[in-house]
């Protein structure tokens, strides 16, 4: 009986802990939600999330989530910061779907910070991660995904063959799974960066096709930023078919939908769009007006970049002064363990030698009374 009550107890305190873990969860997503529409917003909660979750993956979700919305806003340091807290972290976990899973996250983080190396070398472990892991259904969309970072991250490395190669078989995998809101975002990302392959190889008609595919995507989930980057892949497209009018349109509502996101890098590109538009088009009060915002933005990015400069050489000496310690700290070891063989071997030599002088005396001795007699 008393055994039946303690498994009882067990069922009934799992089936709080799991309430509670979900509505933490759904906190979070919630959270998620705000990062693009309202960053500050997203921090705050963000905050308050950290003093409640409990598991390791809540925690790396926080953190994934405060350096997603230090990005929005362009604060790479912050973003670095939580990213770093987030990948020591992912050392505690044992499911490799899961590790795999995070430091996929944390790959996009550091690929949209220009950090390509650190990114590389994080989904080279994903792989290895996955290669080893037993199959799960979480499989293909983490291998999606891989496939997709590594496609953006040859993209602006000027490979554009291999960068369109992994983003079309990104796709092709996250196709295979079921298309909720998450995927359906991640489908629209896929979908931009296509195009501006396929603009960056001249095959206009595919482009114009996939930031369609795009912004349909980021519609049907309600995206503002997706739709914004989407719109001005196609307001680019105009722009080079020399209809101006039509650029600014879709620029203007791409202003109007991401105004209040305050990503730096997507409202620099709208303005200079624009202001190149309006250049084109004769209208120099609305030139004038959109290259000094153009230029604002330019600084703010150029700001924020030379921070992130700054705290990437902050990181790399920390990781050097680390590296450094531990090579001493081994060296140190190694010596003493040395240090230690090199006593007791000493230590059998000195008495070899000792025994040796013995026997040599008592057989001298022994000779000597020999002689005498």
């Amino acid at each position: 009986m008393g055994k039946r009550i303690f498994f009882i107890g067990v069922i009934m305190l799992s089936i709080g802990l799991d309430a509670q873990h979900q509505r933490i969860d759904s906190s979070i997503d919630a959270a998620v939600v705000d990062v693009y529409q309202d960053p500050d917003r997203a921090l705050k909660n963000s905050t308050e999330l950290l003093k409640k979750v409990e598991t390791v993956p809540q925690q790396i979700k926080v953190y994934r989530l405060r350096a997603t919305a230090y990005l929005a806003k362009r604060d790479f340091s912050k973003a670095l910061e939580s990213s770093l807290a987030a990948e020591e972290l992912t050392t505690k976990l044992q499911d490799k779907v899961q590790r795999a899973a995070a430091l996929n996250s944390l790959a996009i983080l550091y690929q949209q910070m220009d950090l390509y190396a650190k990114s590389l070398e994080l989904l080279n472990e994903v792989d290895s991660l996955l290669m080893n892991a037993a199959k799960h259904n979480q499989d293909d969309f983490e291998q999606a995904k891989s496939l997709a970072i590594r496609g953006m991250i040859y993209r602006k490395q000027g490979n554009i063959e291999l960068a369109l190669e992994k983003l079309l078989a990104a796709l092709h995998r996250l196709k295979l799974q079921q298309l909720d809101e998450a995927n359906t975002a991640n489908a629209s990302v896929i979908c931009y960066n296509i195009a501006y392959c396929y603009l960056d190889l001249n095959k206009t008609e595919t482009a114009t096709e996939y930031f369609n595919d795009a912004l349909r995507l980021a519609e049907s989930v309600g995206g503002e930023s997706l739709k914004a980057y989407a719109l001005k892949g196609l307001a680019e497209i105009y722009g080079r078919q020399e209809r101006y009018e039509e650029a600014n349109k879709l620029l203007l509502k791409a202003d109007e939908l991401s105004h209040d996101i305050g990503d730096i890098i997507l409202q620099e590109a709208l303005y200079r769009l624009l202001s190149e538009n309006y250049l084109q088009l004769d209208r120099l009060a609305l030139y004038e007006r959109y290259y000094n915002l153009y230029r604002q933005f330019k600084a703010k990015r150029e700001k924020n970049e030379t921070e992130s400069i700054e705290a990437i050489l902050q990181l790399q000496s920390s990781q050097a002064d680390s590296i450094i310690a531990k090579a001493e700290a081994s060296y140190h070891r190694q010596l003493r363990g040395r240090g230690l063989i090199g006593f007791v071997l000493l230590s059998f030599v000195l008495l070899f030698i000792y025994r040796q002088i013995t026997e040599n005396r008592k057989l001298k001795r022994h000779l000597e009374q020999k002689l005498r007699q």
